[in-house]
């Protein structure tokens, strides 16, 4: 399966051990992640926002709009702590699935300028409202007469 083949491979001379004899994890050395994108720098507020999340989160130096976030190390434990964090920046609830489904800057944004546009589309102005009366079947009142 997918999820049991390691993301990065390091070759090292000798593997680190406790006194157990046992792989010394902490010891291993970080691997050096490089995007196979060409960097293209943040130019908008909302990538430049999430890009410095990503950075925050990932603890990397630099994201451009075109890497991929699970190519850059992040992992489903991050996308969920990243759903946390763009509520709070976005001030709208990102469903955890987006951001699979949209895995880079410029795919997220540009999914969510679309989302925004969708959500301006389907709600009614208010004089609307005030102008029409509502065909809602709730606001229909029934009189029973015996």
């Amino acid at each position: 399966p997918d999820y049991m083949i390691p993301a990065y491979l390091v070759q090292i001379e000798k593997i680190p051990v406790t006194a157990n004899g046992k792989v010394d994890e902490k010891a291993l050395p970080n691997p050096v992640i490089k995007s196979d994108s060409q960097y293209i720098a943040p130019q908008t507020g909302p990538q430049k926002k999430l890009a410095e999340t990503w950075k925050e989160l990932l603890g990397i130096d630099e994201v451009g709009i075109d890497d991929n976030f699970f190519e850059i190390g992040g992992n489903s434990l991050n996308v969920v702590q990243l759903t946390v964090l763009l509520k709070e920046i976005f001030e709208k609830e990102i469903p955890t699935v987006t951001l699979f489904r949209y895995p880079t800057i410029r795919m997220f944004t540009s999914w969510l300028s679309h989302e925004a546009m969708e959500q301006h589309r389907r709600c009614p102005r208010v004089r609307d409202h005030i102008a029409r009366p509502t065909s809602d079947c709730r606001s229909v009142r029934r009189l029973a007469v015996p």
